[in-house]
């Protein structure tokens, strides 16, 4: 169980770092904020789970689901908003921006040095 708390923690930092990387900075803000917001939601989830199965027994059934619930809801979140701006389409618009620009850019260079 613990190999899945790593593998969101990771998931978190992926898409909460997104918007720090050169090319992303592009991006409209509402994407960049999108993409910190489902970061934090999974770094967050994924801390709460792991604190949650290291405290084990020593919390009351019903804290613990209480706990489990919320931990839930953020995981719910971070998911709501990535299919948000999956379903939305304007993130594949923005990553063809980007990419396009990436290949003028190349052309650029080339045309530069012949």
């Amino acid at each position: 169980m613990r190999w899945t708390y790593i593998i969101l923690l990771c998931v978190g930092l992926v898409f909460g770092s997104a918007p720090l990387i050169g090319r992303f900075r592009t991006m409209p803000r509402w994407i960049r904020i999108a993409f910190v917001i489902a970061g934090l939601s999974f770094l967050c989830g994924g801390i709460g789970a792991a604190a949650l199965d290291f405290a084990g027994d020593r919390v009351s059934p019903s804290v613990h689901w209480f706990i489990y619930e919320n931990i839930l809801v953020m995981f719910g979140i971070g998911v709501g908003v990535i299919l948000l701006l999956a379903i939305s389409g304007e993130i594949f618009k923005a990553l063809r921006d980007i990419d396009a620009a990436r290949h003028r850019e190349i052309e650029g260079r080339a045309t530069r040095n012949v």
